[in-house]
């Protein structure tokens, strides 16, 4: 989903600059005359933004309208409110000096900031956040998917309530920052020594590590300068070792040996040649030529030498033999053919080096030979190719071809399995790693899929590997199902860190996955040990207190339990998940009753994964497949249910979590719409807001939402 919102982001950013442009002249000759660079406008300046490519023209008003590239030069004096991509709203009014803000009509200048909600549109689904300071980092959830200036003029998500949704705090990252630690790889890269190289992208770095995953050295941080970076997707390497960087933000190519050291970049934003609009990925053959995936609306792949002299290109929008759409990977193999990854069309082309078309092969689904947006490619010194097939979570094997050959992989955060495998890579020796976006590691396989080593993943605390499950406790207190790193995170209501437990294993106290978590009225804390099929009980500090469950599906028996709850008289439900039921047990473990059966009649289950109690003894289920919520009493007698799949409002895409507040609202963690529902007790809607992927979701006793997501946990404010 990243890719995608930056293209639709990238695309917004060059369309408003292009009307910008268009209109240039008109607002530049108040004396009649057109405004070319380095002359004078009259009244009307435009300047070079310090850190930006487009410059500010800067009208009596200081409005700072964007510059063309064919816009005026000169000074602007005082006026110095700029827009830019990376920073946002920035500079002083004059003769106030107060900081320029981003005016209702999505400009930059001075005057009052405009309170808005931004509604971003990412294949269908609503991403949405709320800030009074549009230039500020409180605007947008997550504040990549929604900065000021790339929704100038936004409107409200549908369903979405004035107020509520309001982002309040978010903590934790999803990565590490730490040498050696991943956030979001987005693409991985071997040279001929069976080094690594992997672009870690949330932090904005190249790392580089030995074929066992030992960190050799990092270079990069954020910024437009050479050796910084935006967020990136490509990386490649040649026979000498130098390292390519396809820097997607910034629309240029950088070039570094393979210690690090700056060599050269080309690039510039365009649909010329040697101009990008968002390259994703970039490939090298063996005679040193780099071929890039250049992005949309430029769907093609360019040619150049490796000193970025352009060559040649081919490919323009469409679904036809050599035409492209949303290219993301590029690879090349021993005869000097190249192999793209046509991600809008899902399927693989394969071209001569000239471009000139040879073969195609696949379509959209989740069948062998199929892809859900094909990612990344690569080939090996036989000349198969891997494909980093991403929504379908999976690696497909063909020969050249295109014959299907194998596949591994599945959803999920445990060995050979994936959240959004985005890059793949192979070594002299057949080795196959791969960029685990979501899951923030690399993972490496011999060719047959057979798993070998993983590294990347954070382990500080307050950093996240997959945080799911989150519960609050009368105090205040939050707990975070920290999933990969099989430990449970407490916090205080501010996010401040107070202490962990849990480690890999089977032990007491230890966790194989972790699912939902739940606390009761005496602070106690209950977790769904997913693989290891069972509860476990612990006091508020993480003593071990007691655990019950074993793999099965007699009375007490979980197969993947994926959530728990629990009631005021201190009962214990569970989602037991492959088991489609839900099981109630008193707080010792002792089994009381259970229901549901697997299906989509009423009280039928499907993969229900959150649960949820309210004040009067209710029982809500995020029945995931079935996307619906459904209410039974607390023994099981069914009451009521709502939702249906799409992403309307009360409508669910593979819902995750379920939790109600003292009033008897209900929220859902509406997965794949990237959002929260809140509905009454009786299933009416009342208001939706955008969280990115929210896994679980919690209420306190003062109103505040807690939600698990893509970028930590986030707090929300929805009276």
């Amino acid at each position: 989903m990243k890719h995608v919102a930056r293209a639709f982001l990238l695309a917004a950013v060059v369309l408003t600059l292009g009307g910008h442009r268009d209109a240039l002249a008109d607002r530049c000759k108040p004396d009649g005359r057109t405004c070319r660079t380095n002359q004078s406008c009259c009244s009307r300046l435009c300047a070079k933004a310090p850190t930006a490519k487009f410059g500010v023209c800067c009208t009596p008003d200081c409005t700072g309208n964007v510059c063309g590239d064919d816009g005026c030069g000169g000074s602007c004096g005082e006026c110095t409110c700029h827009s830019d991509p990376a920073a946002g709203c920035t500079g002083s009014c004059p003769g106030t000096g107060e900081a320029c803000v981003l005016l209702g009509s999505g400009s930059c200048g001075c005057g009052t900031s405009v309170c808005y909600r931004c509604y971003l549109t990412v294949d269908n689904l609503c991403l949405s956040g709320t800030g009074c300071s549009p230039n500020g980092p409180d605007c947008g959830v997550p504040n990549e998917l929604c900065l000021p200036d790339r929704c100038p003029g936004a409107v409200e998500c549908p369903g979405s309530v004035p107020g509520c949704g309001t982002l309040l705090l978010t903590w934790g990252v999803p990565g590490g920052t730490a040498n050696g630690e991943l956030s979001r790889p987005t693409d991985v890269a071997t040279d001929a020594s069976g080094n690594v190289y992997v672009f870690d992208a949330d932090n904005h770095r190249i790392q580089k590590f030995d074929a066992s995953g030992t960190f050799l050295t990092t270079w990069g941080s954020v910024g437009r300068g050479n050796g910084q970076f935006g967020n990136n997707i490509g990386v490649a390497t040649d026979r000498s070792g130098n390292v390519y960087v396809a820097d997607t933000d910034y629309n240029r190519i950088q070039k570094f040996d393979s210690t690090g050291t700056f060599l050269t970049t080309w690039g510039s934003v365009g649909s010329g040649n040697g101009q990008f609009t968002g390259p994703e990925g970039v490939a090298t053959d063996g005679s040193g030529n780099v071929y890039v995936a250049d992005g949309p609306p430029n769907d093609r792949i360019q040619k150049f030498d490796a000193n970025g002299t352009f060559l040649t290109t081919w490919g323009s929008f469409g679904s036809g033999n050599g035409q492209l759409s949303k290219p993301r990977g590029v690879a090349t193999d021993g005869s000097g053919n190249v192999y793209v990854a046509d991600g809008g069309n899902d399927r693989i082309q394969k071209f001569d080096a000239n471009g000139t078309f040879l073969t195609t092969w696949g379509t959209a689904g989740s069948g062998t030979g199929q892809f859900n947006l094909a990612d990344g490619v690569a080939t090996d010194g036989s000349g198969n190719v891997y494909v980093a097939d991403a929504d379908n979570n999976r690696i497909q094997k063909f020969d050249s071809t295109g014959t299907f050959l194998t596949t591994w992989g599945s959803f999920g955060s445990g060995t050979g399995q994936f959240a959004d495998p985005f890059g793949v890579a192979t070594d002299g020796s057949g080795n196959v790693y791969v960029a685990d976006f979501r899951n923030n590691r690399i993972q490496k396989f011999d060719s047959t899929g057979t798993f070998l080593t993983t590294w990347g993943s954070a382990r500080a605390v307050g950093e996240f590997n997959g945080a799911f499950g989150v519960a609050t406790d009368g105090s205040g207190n939050v707990y975070v199902a920290d999933a990969g790193n099989n430990r449970i995170q407490k916090f205080d209501s501010t996010g401040t860190f107070l202490t962990t437990w849990g480690s890999f294993g089977s032990g007491d106290g230890q966790f194989d996955l972790l699912g939902g978590v739940a606390t009761d009225g005496s602070g106690n804390v209950y977790v769904a040990d997913f693989r290891n099929n069972r509860i476990q009980k612990f006091d508020s500090t993480g003593t071990f207190l007691t655990t019950w469950g074993t793999g099965g599906s007699g009375t007490g028996q979980f197969n993947f339990p994926g959530g728990v709850a629990t009631d005021g008289s201190g009962n214990v439900y569970v989602a037991d998940t492959d088991n489609n039921r839900i099981q109630k047990f008193d707080s010792t473990g002792t089994f009381l009753t259970t229901w549901g059966t697997a299906g989509s009649g009423t009280g039928q289950l499907a993969g229900p994964i959150g649960v949820a109690t309210d004040g009067s003894g209710s029982v809500y289920v995020a029945d995931r497949v079935n996307n619906r919520i459904q209410k039974f009493d607390s023994r099981g007698t069914f009451l009521t249910t709502w939702g249906s799949f799409g992403s309307g409002t009360g409508q669910f895409s593979f819902p995750s979590g379920v939790a109600t507040d003292g009033s008897g609202n209900v929220y859902v963690a509406d997965n794949f719409n990237s959002r929260i529902q809140k509905f009454d007790a009786s299933g009416t809607f009342l208001a939706a807001w955008g969280s990115p992927r929210p896994g679980g979701v919690a209420t306190d006793g003062v109103g505040n939402v807690y939600v698990t997501a893509d970028i930590g946990v986030l707090k929300f404010a929805c009276p």
